[in-house]
């Protein structure tokens, strides 16, 4: 029998159904072939084939860049239309995946969207920065060299809404931070998939999706850009550990990940708390999930986080 969560954050509904994963499957999922670098307009010597570059991480020789920041060549948004979308070349390195990528680049990524986040911060128009990755098919990725992107917006979206305010009803009520709580939770529970001094990588109470992982500072910090140097290198090593061994462990699934955190200009909140939550896709959304808001996963939490924290 399916065994229903519900989130403590947003409110949502999962249903764990480990029945639904012996269902039959008539349609083939996808496999990812690599691509030849050859005119990847995201490598090194291809520069002139992208805008103008907003940031740039240098080689410690000197050599070339590591990371580049440039707009979205074809963006989602404008700023005539209300927002701004940036792409994070992850590295230099033409690779299939982000966790074939060195410990670095995780490290990289996250202290190069803070840089961006504090400088989007400086125009008054924008209330939000979603960071985000598209990684294989599946996921909304149209190029194969690692790559993540930002949007800023001039709205808070609705999701983050949502958590901004259920975290409140929380806080409120148990005058306590939700997500400080569901770190103690998953510890107890058998969530956990990996922790440090600095942060907590753990399987969610109610998962979306099979594998679905989230990861969060252990110490509580409300927006993203506010966290310190160290905090964001625990956070972008523990984001690259995790995503290779999610390549590993499911072969090479198609993923997004995204960041939730406080809205540029809110002030500090004892109630939120930022996190990245890494969604793996290896089934799609159907009828009932548009229909209802309610999730089917065919994995359950425990189970995700026990795999994922045995090595290869």
């Amino acid at each position: 029998m399916p065994e229903f969560r519900q989130d403590p954050v947003a409110g949502y509904w999962v249903a764990i159904s480990r029945e639904r994963s012996d269902r039959p499957i008539d349609f083939a999922r996808a496999v990812h072939v690599s691509k030849s670098s050859a005119g990847c307009p995201f490598c090194p010597g291809n520069e002139g084939a992208t805008p103008p570059e907003l940031l740039r991480y240098l080689k410690e020789d000197g050599s070339g860049w590591r990371l580049r920041v440039i707009p979205n060549k074809y963006p989602a948004l404008t700023t005539e239309q209300g927002g701004q979308h940036e792409v994070i070349v992850d590295s230099f390195l033409h690779a299939s995946s982000f966790g074939e990528l060195p410990v670095c680049a995780g490290r990289d990524l996250l202290s190069a969207a803070a840089d961006r986040f504090r400088e989007l911060k400086r125009d008054a128009r924008f209330r939000y920065v979603q960071l985000f990755k598209n990684n294989g098919p599946g996921s909304g990725a149209s190029l194969e060299h690692p790559h993540s992107q930002l949007m800023a917006l001039r709205v808070v979206p609705i999701q983050v809404g949502i958590e901004l305010e259920g975290a409140l009803r929380y806080y409120d009520r148990d005058r306590a931070c939700v997500f400080c709580d569901l770190i103690e939770r998953a510890a107890r529970a058998g969530r956990m998939v990996w922790e440090d001094e600095q942060v907590a990588v753990l399987a969610p109470q109610a998962p979306r999706f099979a594998f679905e992982t989230w990861i969060m500072p252990r110490r509580h910090v409300s927006h993203f850009a506010a966290s310190g140097a160290e905090l964001l290198d625990a956070a972008g090593a523990a984001l690259h550990r995790t995503l290779k061994r999610m390549e590993e462990l499911l072969h090479q699934p198609p993923y997004n990940f995204l960041l939730h955190t406080a809205p540029l200009h809110n002030a500090a909140s004892a109630s939120y708390h930022w996190h990245i939550e890494i969604l793996p896709r290896m089934s799609g959304i159907g009828g009932f999930e548009f229909g209802t808001g309610c999730y089917i996963n065919t994995v359950s939490p425990e189970e995700s986080a026990a795999r994922l924290r045995v090595n290869p």
